[in-house]
């Protein structure tokens, strides 16, 4: 399999495509390797994608290999040197890599809703008096994990876009998952965190399990959407 085939190839897997075609695709090597460049911490990653491993191994035949590389750079060198057969991205990162994917074999690209756009919010406390980006200025703010492009690359953007640099302007650190960046800005560990579009919407009930009201929080602010 070419190394540069491109992510909504797996992501075809994910909604049903034909076994057959990933078979074919992958059978002149020795296994499947599958890097993913998440917008959680690594465990967090594995645990949710070990049932996918699974599924693959089971109609594929094939050894499956899960990967995470480092950061950006890191998948594009394993993707240059053909130690990555598909890879499962979101729109932000596909969109700086692109020139690596061979366009002829994009499936498709869908995200959560079966839609092609994602972004990130920036959610403050309620009760905490800044309304905008512009009154985090000197405060300290939560983005995702370096590897996140949704929630580090495109947040960095937005804050950029709005005059305001992260090694200059923010007192910036780095969180894991949603739910601990949202639970971080709930107890006033930090003035402002980045999480996925859909955290808020999507895991109420859990929220409430970890001791978030999310009627708390606000946002005020959203990365550019990526088609």
């Amino acid at each position: 399999m070419s190394a540069r085939v491109a992510a909504g190839l797996l992501a075809g897997a994910l909604l049903g495509f034909s076994p057959a075609t990933l078979g074919g695709a992958a059978g002149a090597g020795n296994g499947l390797r599958i890097a993913f460049l998440p917008c959680e911490d690594i465990e967090t990653t594995f645990r949710k994608f070990h049932p996918l491993l699974t599924y693959l191994e089971s109609v594929t035949g094939l050894t499956v290999t899960l990967t995470v590389p480092g950061g950006l750079a890191e998948f594009e060198t394993g993707t240059a040197n053909g130690a990555i057969d598909l890879a499962l991205q979101d729109p932000h990162t596909y969109r700086q890599l692109s020139h690596l994917f061979d366009d002829a074999s994009l499936v498709q690209v869908r995200g959560l809703g079966a839609t092609t756009r994602q972004f990130a919010v920036v959610l403050v406390r309620r009760d905490s008096g800044v309304s905008d980006l512009a009154g985090l200025r000197g405060k300290t703010v939560m983005f995702g994990p370096l590897a996140s492009s949704t929630k580090w690359v495109a947040a960095r953007r937005l804050f950029e876009s709005r005059g305001l640099r992260h090694d200059r302007d923010l007192r910036r650190v780095h969180g894991g998952c949603c739910e601990d960046i949202a639970f971080a800005v709930s107890v006033k560990a930090v003035d402002a965190g980045l999480t996925c579009d859909h955290f808020l919407a999507r895991h109420g009930a859990r929220q409430k399990e970890l001791g978030i009201d999310p009627s708390s929080l606000a946002v005020i602010g959203r990365t550019a959407p990526v088609p």
